[in-house]
């Protein structure tokens, strides 16, 4: 279960991504939702620099583990959000229990004191969009959104593809705020994620859950990072030899969610890996190739 301020670097338990389900049609609209939108206040995804690298060799098998932080740069929160009543079924044969999944767009108010941005007290006006699939994890006891995230690694001297992950899944919180980004809007608090007790009071009930029916979501100006050591967080390099790299992250790898540029998805950073000595290193500067994704 997750509660307050959590951050999921090293071994935590919490893995992927809860979204939310709504109806069968391609928007739908309730309570506040409006039908004639305005300026939409989107978000921006980016992924920043990774924070922790480490090679993890068990017999022959040799695996990459990275942690990926990805952040929130635009006008108005990623917010996904379901309805238990027209809940839509999305099965995949051998996966555990899915459902679909909407991204709640933001109208902007046109409010003088928000203009151009996100807050939540007066832009409230907004539609939804089907955004993909959730299923339950039973060995994390909640909810993922599917395929937000995935990793791919370069042999830097000629752009070879050395190993991939798959398409990794989220429960978006908020675990870090992006001190740096000079956003308006941007929240003191974590607003997708429960307050712990003795700390700030936290948003309302079914906010930041990572149930089948909760909200969830990455507020403007705010991080979601997962661990090295988490489920999902690693590439197989088995048999791969040493040398300079370029590991290239990639968010919301099937576009499924609705932004203010879908450009920016895409981090290469370039690493040395010593697999006879079980290191890798994250290196200054930039990739020095054109990979088929830079």
């Amino acid at each position: 279960m997750k509660a307050g301020v959590i951050s999921r670097l090293g071994m935590a338990a919490l893995v992927a991504i809860a979204g939310v389900a709504a109806i069968g049609a391609l928007a739908i609209m309730s309570g506040e939702a409006r039908s004639d939108l305005g300026d939409e206040l989107l978000p921006d995804l980016q992924v920043e620099r990774p924070q922790e690298l480490y090679l993890m060799k068990r017999a022959k098998a040799v695996r990459l583990h990275l942690s990926n932080t990805i952040s929130n740069k635009g006008v108005g929160p990623l917010e996904l959000s379901s309805d238990p009543e027209f809940a839509e079924p999305c099965q995949k044969p051998g996966k555990p229990e899915g459902r679909r999944v909407w991204q709640r767009i933001y109208e902007d108010s046109d409010d003088a004191d928000s203009l151009g941005y996100f807050e939540r007290s007066v832009d409230t006006g907004y539609a939804d969009q089907e955004a993909g699939c959730m299923r339950f994890h039973p060995q994390h006891d909640h909810w993922h959104f599917d395929a937000f995230a995935s990793f791919r690694l370069y042999r830097e001297r000629n752009g070879k593809l050395a190993g991939r992950s798959r398409k990794t899944s989220f429960c978006l919180i908020d675990t870090n705020r992006v001190w740096n980004a000079g956003l308006n809007g941007t929240p003191k608090h974590q607003f997708y994620t429960r307050g712990t007790p003795g700390d700030f009071k936290g948003p309302p009930d079914g906010f930041g859950e990572c149930t089948a029916d909760s909200t969830d979501g990455i507020s403007v100006g705010w991080s979601d990072t997962y661990g090295a050591g988490l489920p999902g967080q690693a590439i197989d390099i088995t048999g791969v030899r040493g040398g300079r790299f370029c590991l290239v992250f990639e968010v919301d790898p099937e576009n499924k969610i609705k932004e203010l540029d879908d450009t920016n998805n895409l981090r290469a950073v370039p690493i040395r890996i010593n697999v006879r000595r079980g290191k890798a290193k994250r290196l200054k500067g930039s990739c020095t190739f054109e990979g088929p994704y830079l």
